[in-house]
């Protein structure tokens, strides 16, 4: 017969001071009413209110043992215990009695937790909203403690990370990652900045625990690796305790191959077998957990919903024109478009979808592909101009007759009457204003009619205008114009989403006004000036450099990657010091003003760096004779200004210096 072996849970001395108190114990109570994990008691510390605690005293009137016979049966003894748990100059008396827990007072039913997770709450929860902040930043804190975790862990770094996925007014699909530091003991505290309401990943290479977290609250995490149990304590975590036991999920894999839209139509029909797949085991793990909270529910199905639909915009990238089919494009807006919940952040495929649906109706009604599905063109941007100038002539601000502007509207609809229609658009006046100060503005005028011929509320359309300036302008570091600033003023209602403008324009406007710490890193074109040939062009860029290895970058002010980086650039001169090089950067598709402040913010200057900014068919020239595909593209030229046919990436500073070793 095996041998009976006892787990004592409560050490048999008293101790007074922390460094000596040892309470023995490894227990989770439950509160049965509310039915949430109230407290923890483990040797060391307890966990409370999301807070970690240490003993004071520890008293115990009976030793209690749980015990395992041969045979698997359990017994447990009557529990009786005082205990005064202190964090700093807070002290809690918590005493013990059969399933009765007093705290200060205060008296709780409580039942041991033994379960990998929080069991399913014996009421159901109506609630059905989310907290809404109305994307005003505030702070969500997470506590926890990774409880026996193995060395293999521990290996893997003393920092905790969080992923959130809020970043609603820059349209990232990149996490904000906060992370927070782990103690010899496996505890840790993270403060996590959100926007709102968000999906949130806990310690992916540990944990990987898929979750959503609410701004304002607090949360506790208990991860044990011995026993896997994962519990969130929090006054309002049922939903993340929900998730923990009953799962989360709702993701599409994307189509394999390009499409036509038959094709398309079948993929879009494939998924909606999906869905019901995917709906009906819900219900199946609704009828197992009855109780499940009307949060859970609606969560789990909007997750599957935008997934669903941020999937198949997605797709466009298959098909051959871009273009989703209307009628699912119809099918998509009636289940997602028109449903859609606040706040925008809870799904994080939600607001990829509306923007991608946004511009699916533009494509249909201002672009025209051309033979090779891929390349399209702007159509009836003539159709602006007449609303532009009369908005104009309304503010006092240009002298136009109702006549003109006929004339403006009738030509942009027929394309009859060219003659008085160019007379009035080749005005000094009008010229400037529609080509120089709203041009910029034209894709965000044809975002609003589609929102206003679809249905968009006034949250929506301000977050898609303010992605669509971060994304175009603000992240390219081009500073908007008065007139798009004017624009913002004028159109965006929600204070956030103004003020987030306001604050990305001033960085950007105090970069412009800033000076580059090297000014002769930067420059002119002028002795380039009537070439055309690309090899041409880059033999008369290398010619000073005869001598010299050169590391070119090709690179532009709209690319991520490219700033990425560019951002490393002094660590790399410093770390390639030895190997006489220059570094010279051309820039694709940039402004003046963007090209230069990218410059300025990431100190890509010093004596052997070289940037030019060439005009758009130089720069093209040069970018077809080396054969770029991709941005940033790497080239390293020899001492004689011959191109090496090797591949070079100069984000990966080990290997570029292994290539230099070489040609030394």
């Amino acid at each position: 017969m095996k041998k009976t072996f006892l787990i004592v849970l409560f050490a048999l001395t008293t101790l007074t001071s922390m460094a000596q108190v040892k309470s023995g114990l490894d227990l989770c109570l439950r509160d049965e009413e509310t039915g949430d994990w109230l407290i923890g008691l483990y040797d060391g510390f307890a966990v409370y209110d999301c807070q970690f605690w240490d003993y004071e005293r520890v008293e115990k009137k009976e030793l209690t043992l749980k015990v395992k016979t041969p045979l698997g049966k359990k017994d447990k003894k009557t529990l009786k215990a005082k205990l005064v748990l202190k964090q700093g100059a807070k002290r809690l008396e918590v005493e013990l009695k059969k399933n009765i827990l007093s705290i200060d007072g205060v008296k709780h039913q409580v039942s041991e937790l033994t379960s990998k997770y929080l069991p399913d709450y014996s009421k159901k929860d109506t609630c059905s909203t989310f907290k809404d902040t109305h994307y005003q930043t505030d702070t969500v804190t997470l506590v926890g403690w990774l409880k026996n975790m193995p060395q293999e862990m521990k290996d893997k770094g003393n920092d905790y990370p969080v992923w959130s996925y809020d970043d609603i007014f820059t349209g990232s699909i990149e996490p904000n990652i906060s992370t927070g530091k782990i103690d010899s003991l496996g505890r840790f505290v993270v403060k996590i900045p959100m926007t709102n309401t968000a999906d949130v990943i806990l310690d992916l290479p540990r944990s990987s625990v898929f979750t959503f977290f609410e701004p304002g609250e607090t949360y506790f995490l208990l991860n044990d690796f011995k026993n896997g149990q994962r519990l969130f304590m929090g006054k309002n975590c049922r939903l993340q305790n929900e998730l923990l036991n009953c799962k989360n999920w709702g993701v599409y894999p994307q189509p394999e191959k390009e499409m036509d839209e038959e094709a398309a139509i079948r993929f879009f029909e494939k998924m909606k077998e999906d869905e019901k797949a995917t709906l009906d085991y819900l219900q199946k793990i609704i009828s197992e957990h009855p109780t499940l909270s009307d949060r859970y529910v609606n969560y789990i199905k909007g997750n599957i919903n935008a997934s669903e639909a941020f999937t198949m915009n997605q797709a466009k990238y298959h098909i051959k024109n871009k273009r989703i089919p209307m009628q699912v494009l119809n099918t998509l807006g009636q289940q997602i478009w028109q449903q859609r919940v606040h706040p925008y952040t809870l799904y994080r495929d939600f607001i990829r979808f509306a923007s991608d649906y946004i511009d699916q109706f533009v494509s249909y009604r201002y672009r025209s592909y051309a033979d090779d599905g891929r390349t399209y063109y702007d159509l009836y941007t003539e159709q602006l101009f007449a609303p532009i100038l009369r908005k104009y002539r309304d503010a006092g601000k240009i002298t136009i007759t109702d006549k003109e502007l006929s004339i403006v509207d009738h030509y942009a609809k027929t394309h009859e009457g060219i003659d008085e229609y160019a007379e009035i658009i080749s005005r000094k006046d009008i010229n400037r204003i529609i080509f120089e100060d709203e041009s910029r503005l034209f894709n965000i005028y044809r975002m609003q009619n589609i929102m206003d011929s679809i249905g968009c509320d006034q949250d929506t359309r301000d977050i898609l205008i303010t992605q669509h300036l971060y994304r175009v302008n603000l992240e390219a570091y081009d500073t908007l114009t008065n007139c798009m600033m004017q624009f913002v003023e004028e159109n965006v209602k929600m204070p956030a989403a103004k003020a987030f403008i306001k604050a990305e324009q001033e960085k950007l406007l105090a970069l412009r006004r800033s000076t580059l710490s090297n000014a002769t890193s930067i420059k002119s074109a002028e002795d380039l000036a009537n070439m055309t040939d690309g090899e041409k062009i880059m033999r008369k860029i290398l010619e000073p450099y005869k001598g010299k290895l050169v590391l070119l970058d090709i690179w532009g002010t709209w690319c991520g990657p490219c700033k990425e980086g560019l951002s490393h650039s002094q660590e790399e001169y410093k770390r390639l010091k030895d190997y006489d090089i220059v570094y010279l950067y051309l820039a694709n598709r940039s402004s003046d003003e963007a090209w230069k402040n990218v410059i300025k913010q990431y100190n890509v200057t010093g004596e052997n760096v070289v940037h030019y900014n060439l005009p758009e068919d130089q720069q093209q020239a040069i970018e077809n004779y080396i054969g770029v595909s991709g941005y940033p593209t790497y080239k390293l030229f020899d001492r004689e200004g011959n191109m090496l046919d090797m591949k070079v990436d100069a984000r990966n500073l080990n290997n570029l210096e292994k290539l230099l070793k070489n040609l030394k």
